[in-house]
């Protein structure tokens, strides 16, 4: 249902919440399961991939961040390295729709229309 690139990976998600990574050397591996399901997937140009899902201990969706400055199939650990949560009384029935993501950027934009815009020298630290 959504794809990325970067860092000589391919990533691929479907709708249950895997996440399947494809290396140069065409390995495989399956970095992460969303509990219930994975709705966007994107790849900065630089280090950074962005998933949005639902998991079950949350009532809402759940941004997650890992750096792919080295293979993902090669990780021993794939949980996410940060994750990111949307204060439920900003909007709290307005789902994620898009996402956009650059090594210092992230963008999204929900369905009534609020978009959410986040910046930093380090996406995982900061």
């Amino acid at each position: 249902s959504t794809n990325g690139a970067g860092d000589g990976q391919l990533v691929f998600g479907s709708r249950d919440g895997s996440i399947w990574v494809i290396n140069r050397d065409y390995e495989t591996g399956h970095i992460h399961k969303f509990d219930i399901s994975l709705q966007l997937l994107a790849h900065s140009l630089g280090d950074t991939l962005i998933a949005i899902g639902m998991d079950e201990s949350e009532a809402k969706q759940t941004i997650k961040l890992w750096k792919t400055d080295r293979a993902l199939v090669e990780k021993e650990n794939t949980e996410p390295a940060k994750i990111i949560s949307i204060p439920e009384n900003d909007h709290p029935n307005s789902k994620i729709c898009a996402v956009a993501i650059t090594d210092r950027h992230i963008a999204l934009g929900c369905e009534n229309g609020a978009i959410y815009f986040f910046i930093s020298n380090d996406l995982i630290k900061e």
